[in-house]
């Protein structure tokens, strides 16, 4: 099988008339349909340079005047405009220390959920999720660390829901 990649590489090569076409690669044009409209497309553009000619003289001249002529000096702010932009800025800044700032009242009190994220969970399915959940309906409202129990501290029911969820 003939890597459309590679024969894009080779293209230009070919167009030039550096390289020729291998019997495999021919076949490929006629069946690829992507790699045929790439073909055309550099044997358009490699003729587009043919006809070209360039007039250096012509861009050396034209580069000559644009580095002889001067560059347009901008004419710095004008003095009273300069003076009104800084007592602008002066009074910003003033404004920012003699303004007192809002403060919040600090006896609302706020109520948020507690929001426990376990990535550990993710990958946990139904009857997983559920063996956990009945292990933390324990009545209390925080989360504590649970210890992990040793296979001895796992009760009959526990040890053949792990058997099960292995597959075993």
């Amino acid at each position: 099988m003939i890597d459309c990649a590679g024969l894009s590489d080779r293209m230009v090569a070919v167009a030039h008339g550096v390289s020729v076409w291998e019997p495999g690669e021919q076949a490929h044009l006629h069946a690829c349909r992507d790699c045929a409209d790439e073909w055309r497309l550099v044997q358009a553009g490699g003729g587009l340079a043919h006809d070209t000619v360039i007039d250096t003289e012509r861009i050396l001249v034209r580069l000559h005047e644009r580095l002889r002529t001067p560059v347009p000096q901008l004419r710095p702010a004008s003095r009273p405009l300069r003076q009104v932009a800084m007592v602008a800025m002066a009074a910003s800044i003033a404004l920012l220390f003699l303004v007192p700032t809002v403060r919040r009242a600090t006896n609302v009190a706020v109520v948020v959920p507690a929001v426990v994220v376990l990535p550990e969970l993710e990958r946990l399915n139904e009857h997983q999720l559920e063996a956990v959940l009945t292990e933390l309906d324990g009545g209390n409202d925080v989360l504590s660390p649970m210890r992990l129990p040793r296979m001895g501290d796992l009760t009959v029911q526990q040890l053949e829901l792990v058997l099960h969820e292995l597959g075993g």
